[in-house]
């Protein structure tokens, strides 16, 4: 008697249906809507650690330059003539033919390595002054400034600051995030800087303490910028570096205020 052949055992696989394909797809995007907010802030931090970086830097360079010259800080700008140094504006950071500003002036005395180092990696358009005073660059984003007139004094300006004039260096601010607000928000809002918000594109080398173009009250709009979820970068005098509210600086205090750190003689 012959044996019946055993069939081999056949396995059905079924496939997705349409409606299980689409729950899957909305579970996915459901996750990356999720993770996207998340995504983008982590990014934003680590451009803003990027510019607490940069500013560290400028400060190591600003701290050799003031030990090389008998602690008299950089001029915001100085004029070009006599100098040496001719303007090429492939490689001048700020555009002028007739002075030099302090980022050229870093790194055209070897005290810093890459001209990068001025630029605040949360900007992406190169730097255009709105109110035609000089700033600008064909070349890069700025938006790390100094602090003018009160420490990086210009050509309009005889006496050169000395480190030892300021009173407290680790209260006093030099360099922070900067750029232009609309000549409109500065009259409107001059005593609520903690709102307000930058032109793009016009990232600059210096921003106006008071003094000279007080502010709060002028018109002049190169500022310190909260661009860092509301919070800005700033360095001070003695070295260290910190993540302050911009109204925490002290515009529109008296110079001699304790609580006014753009100030030299506080």
């Amino acid at each position: 008697m012959n044996a019946i052949p055993v069939q081999p055992h056949r396995v059905t696989r079924r496939a997705f249906t349409l409606i299980e394909l689409l729950v899957v797809i909305a579970i996915i995007a459901i996750l990356a809507a999720l993770l996207l907010p998340a995504l983008s802030k982590a990014k934003e931090k680590a451009k803003a650690i990027q510019c607490v970086s940069n500013m560290k830097q400028i400060m190591v360079a600003t701290k050799l330059y003031l030990d090389d010259c008998n602690g008299v800080f950089m001029r915001m700008s100085q004029a070009r003539a006599g100098t040496g140094f001719l303007y090429d504006s492939n490689t001048f950071i700020m555009n002028s033919q007739t002075v030099i500003f302090w980022p050229d002036w870093l790194r055209l005395n070897k005290y810093v390595p890459k001209g990068k180092v001025f630029d605040c990696p949360a900007l992406t358009a190169l730097s255009q002054s709105a109110t035609g005073d000089g700033g600008g660059s064909d070349i890069q984003t700025l938006g790390i400034g100094i602090n003018w007139p009160n420490i990086g004094v210009d050509t309009g300006q005889t006496n050169n600051v000395r480190e030892v004039s300021v009173v407290h260096p680790s209260d006093t601010l030099i360099y922070a995030d900067t750029a232009d607000i609309p000549t409109a928000t500065a009259a409107a809002t001059p005593n609520a800087p903690d709102t307000w918000i930058e032109i793009p594109g016009t990232g600059d080398c210096y921003f106006r303490g008071q003094g000279i173009n007080n502010v709060p009250g002028s018109p002049a709009t190169s500022r310190v910028i909260p661009r860092h979820n509301w919070r800005v970068n700033c360095a001070f005098v003695d070295g260290h570096v910190q993540v302050m509210k911009n109204s925490n600086l002290g515009w529109g205090l008296s110079p001699n205020n304790p609580n006014a750190l753009w100030s030299i003689t506080h």
